[in-house]
């Protein structure tokens, strides 16, 4: 089975905006957000609703605006 290639799209929060890519995984068993250097991904379980992802992403909107702001040294 082929991969499929990540989509990337943006959520509005506020006067936030996150950029992140979905990435569908057939190992995966539950949805996963990594946030890291490259930026955010939301791994996804094969033959998930991707409104499902998407809500859970909002869900956790303040979570990962907070991972993506520098800490105050």
């Amino acid at each position: 089975m082929a991969a499929q290639e990540p989509t990337r799209e943006e959520l509005r929060v506020g006067a936030d905006t996150i950029h992140y890519v979905i990435r569908t995984s057939a190992r995966a068993q539950r949805m996963r957000i990594r946030v890291g250097p490259a930026g955010v991904e939301l791994v996804v379980p094969a033959g998930l609703d991707p409104t499902i992802a998407r809500t859970f992403l909002r869900e956790q909107s303040e979570w990962v605006i907070a991972q993506l702001k520098p800490t105050a040294a």
